[in-house]
């Protein structure tokens, strides 16, 4: 065979003929394109024929399985993945005892560095989980100059172990508040690897002071940062506040109120549905257009309640998927901003109808008719 196109099986070209005859070789593509010519001698006698290699023989594999051994492109908590990849020689024979590195850009591979060895079958295994980023990522493979990768998506659901920290954010920046310098408890949250956990909900408790809203709750941002509001309600004294996440809690964080507020906190929610170019008030929405809803968050003095978290839900339409991946939501959280405001974009979709979107923040909730035509 032409020297370094193509590969002979065997590798010296000797074969007997059988019963019939007729003796076989295999021929490889190879790594290397071209035009190639094949020899066949016995004795004096010879026969040659032309071919052409395309060089594109892989010898190393890669792709992503399930626990049953199916391909598959979407890593969750409930349905983690194998990477695995297979080392062949020359002739497509596996590789022994060789080290595959494996790596991946989003999810957490078992073990850890990504280096597993090759079986007698040539295949070499590692584990990828979800981890705690939701998003498309890149699988890769590597055995010297050989590599392989592929696409894939995680949900992102696998959490594992997690770290919860709290801190008291006070105007004065002194842990002490009252009627006219209330604070805003930051909870901050990481998995083990201090990567942010975003929209996750985290339960607040204090001692003493008004929590707002009153459920006590509020989802983390993309930083995996949740705010929720501490005024100083009408018992005065020394408190402690904590951040739950499930079964972890933070450690608690003292303050001192004046206690000088009394009765209600007077946090009033608005909505309002508006045109997402112009800023104007709509009623009606095209089919196939989108518009903005914007929820407003004031205090009993007509200030702005800021880093709070509002939930938005509609009957019709749809919001913008925090994934790619995932359904078209109905529900959306968004936290406010200095303004007081938060917003989601709504999207009217491909059906013509009448909606209704809410705003819901603790106790209070606003809502608003539209239509969709």
């Amino acid at each position: 065979i032409t020297p370094e196109l193509g590969i002979l099986y065997p590798a010296d070209g000797k074969v007997l003929t059988d019963d019939n005859g007729k003796a076989a070789a295999d021929i490889l593509p190879g790594s290397n394109a071209g035009k190639a010519i094949v020899t066949a001698r016995y004795g004096e006698y010879s026969a040659s024929l032309n071919f052409t290699t395309l060089g594109d023989q892989p010898k190393l594999s890669l792709r992503l399985v399930n626990e049953n051994g199916y391909i598959i492109n979407m890593v969750s908590a409930d349905s983690p993945a194998r990477l695995e990849a297979v080392l062949t020689d020359d002739f497509g024979k596996p590789v022994f005892n060789e080290i595959i590195k494996f790596g991946a850009t989003t999810g957490i591979l078992s073990p850890a560095d990504g280096l597993a060895l090759t079986d007698r079958t040539g295949k070499a295994y590692v584990t990828l989980s979800a981890g705690s980023k939701p998003g498309p990522g890149t699988a890769s493979a590597e055995h010297g100059e050989d590599s392989a990768k592929l696409n894939f998506v995680t949900t992102g659901d696998d959490i594992g172990v997690v770290n919860i920290s709290l801190r008291l954010i006070t105007p004065d920046g002194k842990n002490i508040i009252s009627k006219d310098s209330p604070g805003q408890l930051e909870a901050i949250l990481t998995d083990s690897d201090r990567n942010p956990l975003p929209n996750q909900v985290i339960a607040f408790k204090a001692s003493l002071g008004v929590i707002e809203p009153e459920a006590a709750t509020s989802l983390t941002d993309e930083e995996g940062r949740a705010y929720i509001r501490l005024s100083a309600g009408s018992k005065p004294g020394a408190g402690s506040a904590t951040a739950t996440f499930g079964e972890y809690s933070s450690e608690s964080v003292s303050f001192y109120t004046e206690g000088d507020q009394v009765g209600e906190t007077g946090v009033t929610l608005s909505l309002r549905l508006l045109d997402n170019i112009t800023g104007n008030p709509l009623e009606k929405i095209g089919i196939g257009t989108q518009a903005r809803l914007v929820a407003s968050l004031r205090d009993a003095d007509d200030k702005p309640v800021s880093a709070q978290s509002v939930t938005f839900t509609t009957t019709a339409g749809h919001f913008q998927p925090i994934v790619e991946a995932d359904p078209l939501p109905t529900v959306r959280s968004e936290v406010t901003n200095t303004e007081g405001q938060a917003a989601v974009i709504l999207f009217a979709g491909t059906t013509a109808g009448k909606g209704v979107v809410t705003a819901v923040f603790g106790q209070e909730s606003v809502s608003l008719n539209f239509i969709i035509e």
